[in-house]
């Protein structure tokens, strides 16, 4: 018997490595070991803007020239320079940054601080966590409280070197902010208890996503179950009702921060004199040390969130009061399937309001309007 023994010749190409293994979309960094450059004088703030440009632009510190990456003296605690972050756009394709601390050969943090020590004149990236547990004693995260505080000082300075000279023009639109919203305020609550507050609450539920007043309207038929189908039914076009949601608190907080921020008298006790007669401003601002200079920006930033509150609620306040609004508004409260039925009419004395079907009643006259 003869056997045939076949034989398989293999042949390989060479491809240089590509396509024989796909690549992870997130490639390693090779772990940088380079001691960098010495900086004998801490890094200054153009430094630390070219630092920040190539992280918004690369997304990693371990491409930045002149970083050290070897392992620091726990004795020699750094000055914290900047923090940084990777940008979450960059993160799927960038890996982590490793930290010369903790993690030299891989990788270890997104978020992180530049860092100077004045030991041995190296600036390192650092995870953002990595440096309270390796350097003795709080020296590190008193240098990290020392950092934050100057960087918030530096930033209070920064916004109230703008804001300090338009302050005195916006407590007085706040007062009249406040001016408007007592009077717009005082038309709403007139109106709602002659209309009645269950209705208010109907009409709030009635709003359909398009923004405009729906009513249940029943079929006539009837489901599996024996139960009445009702279909809802847009009976209004768009309304404006977020004034029905408005309180006093936004205003009543503008009121003690006026007083904070506004009174030439009140600020002469206040611990921030703005309006004394001998200095200006913005030499006022310049002589507080930062604990004041911190707080007064707290509360200017206060003032001005809550005055742009509060004129958001003074214009909620006008479109559900405005005369086009309440005549859609009334065209619900008249219609035959309103469960909380009530009428606004215009006239030549003002606008008038009543609970129940317009019948042959006077109604209420709503007072305060802004055109009545």
């Amino acid at each position: 018997m003869i056997r045939f023994v076949g034989v398989i010749r293999i042949v390989i190409f060479s491809t240089g490595g590509a396509g024989l293994a796909k690549r992870s979309p997130k490639q390693s960094h090779s772990a940088p070991l380079g001691a960098g450059r010495k900086f004998h004088q801490r890094p200054d703030d153009a430094y630390c803007a070219r630092f920040r440009a190539h992280i918004i632009k690369h997304g990693t510190p371990v491409t930045f020239p002149g970083l050290a990456w070897t392992k620091p003296d726990p004795d020699d605690p750094p000055k914290p320079l900047t923090d940084f972050a990777t940008p979450e756009t960059l993160r799927k394709r960038v890996p982590k940054s490793p930290c010369p601390i903790c993690s030299p050969h891989s990788p270890k943090y997104y978020e992180g601080k530049l860092c100077w020590s004045a030991g041995d004149k190296r600036v390192r990236a650092i995870g953002h966590e990595c440096g309270h547990d390796f350097y003795d004693g709080d020296t590190y995260a008193d240098e990290v409280r020392e950092f934050e505080e100057k960087a918030a000082e530096d930033a209070a300075r920064g916004y109230l070197q703008d804001a300090i000279s338009k302050l005195p023009e916006h407590v007085i639109l706040a007062r009249w902010s406040m001016r408007d919203f007592d009077a717009l305020f005082a038309a709403r609550e007139d109106l709602v208890a002659t209309v009645t507050k269950r209705a208010s609450q109907e009409l709030l539920r009635a709003l359909d996503a398009q923004g405009r007043l729906s009513v249940e309207i029943e079929t006539g038929a009837r489901d599996g179950q024996g139960r009445r189908v009702a279909m809802r039914q847009s009976v209004t076009s768009r309304v404006s009702v977020a004034g029905l949601k408005v309180r006093a608190k936004a205003r009543n907080e503008l009121t003690e921060l006026a007083l904070l921020v506004g009174g030439a008298v009140v600020l002469r006790r206040h611990a921030h004199p703005l309006w004394r007669d001998d200095v200006s401003q913005a030499e006022a601002v310049a002589a507080m040390d930062r604990e004041q200079v911190v707080a007064l920006e707290r509360l200017c930033r206060t003032f001005e969130d809550t005055r742009n509150c509060v004129d958001q609620e003074v214009a909620d306040l006008r479109a559900l009061l405005s005369a086009t609004n309440l005549t859609e508004l009334s065209r619900w409260g008249t219609h035959l399937h309103c469960p909380t039925p009530f009428w606004i009419s215009h006239g030549p004395s003002g606008v008038t309001a009543g609970k129940g079907p317009h019948t042959g009643s006077a109604g209420r006259r709503i007072r305060n309007l802004p055109y009545s």
